[in-house]
């Protein structure tokens, strides 16, 4: 007999079109940007559609994260102390389970680059084995990119990263997006590190978390790699400690109780659902 299929949950239904949606408005922008690079424009020109790219680039690959955080979760219903139900996705295999933490961000890029830049490699599959073939190559481009990280450096080998791939795969057809896009994920990957996470509850605890190796009282894994902030060069220049600027809290742990009163074990619920469910509480 068939399973049935998972469902999101409203919330992340319609996160998930607005994410979609931001896709195809960054797709459009990409062009737009690399069109008119095309066109020869002045250095300052040139230099500020660069940078547009590459913040482009820094958005979907956030869009990318958080579509694989909500597609892999698990949907849990909670009861709060005011005994009012809120939905929560329990964050699960974040990342894939590919080895090292620099992996991890390796891993959901490089889903992301495969899908949108490599249609020429995967394009000709039947659309059965389409997600297969791509899952696979994406595993193949991490192993290919990974020795042309720098760590901490600002030196960029996109170009010699795309020429590894094209040895690879002779039938490559990579567009000025998809090199761009590859600049951006070398350059986040060089700069990339660890960011000191916050754990909080609903009882008001709040710790930091161990850097690097993050864990909820969950259970559930929080790690994040991010490039240092103009927020921490200027409070560093200015004296402060390196490490002590710039921290993140993105959840806070709860634990489920079911309406006979019996408490489940800890679960981990993003902010944004806990502020949609306290707007709907207005409404």
């Amino acid at each position: 007999m068939a399973q049935p299929k998972n469902r999101f949950s409203e919330a992340d239904e319609a996160r998930l079109i607005e994410i979609e949606g931001e896709y195809e408005a960054i797709d459009k922008l990409s062009k737009s940007y690399n069109d008119a690079l095309l066109r020869n424009p002045s250095p300052n020109e040139t230099r500020r559609l660069k940078a547009s790219l590459e913040e482009l680039g820094e958005r979907e690959y956030r869009l990318a994260s958080e579509e694989a955080a909500i597609r892999q979760g698990q949907k849990q219903n909670f009861i709060d102390r005011y005994g009012q139900e809120l939905e929560s996705e329990q964050r699960i295999n974040e990342d894939n389970d590919i080895g090292t933490r620099d992996d991890i961000k390796i891993g959901k890029r490089s889903i992301v680059f495969v899908n949108e830049h490599m249609k020429s490699v995967w394009g000709t599959e039947a659309d059965p084995v389409q997600s297969i073939r791509k899952a696979e190559i994406a595993e193949k481009v991490q192993d290919i990119v990974k020795p042309f990280i720098e760590l901490g450096s600002t030196r960029n080998r996109s170009e010699e990263a795309i020429e590894a791939l094209k040895t690879e795969y002779p039938e490559l057809s990579l567009k000025q997006e998809g090199r761009n896009a590859m600049r951006t994920w070398m350059s986040r990957l060089n700069q990339d590190r660890d960011v000191q996470m916050i754990g909080a509850d609903d009882k008001g605890n709040i710790a930091f978390l161990t850097k690097g190796d993050a864990v909820t009282q969950a259970g559930n894994r929080k790690n994040l790699r991010d490039p240092k902030k103009l927020i921490e060069e200027v409070a560093e220049a200015a004296g402060v400690p390196e490490n002590q600027v710039y921290a993140v809290l993105d959840h806070i742990s709860m634990r489920p109780v079911d309406k006979a009163g019996n408490v489940g074990n800890w679960q981990d619920m993003d902010l944004r659902r806990i502020r949609d469910n306290f707007k709907l509480a207005f409404i």
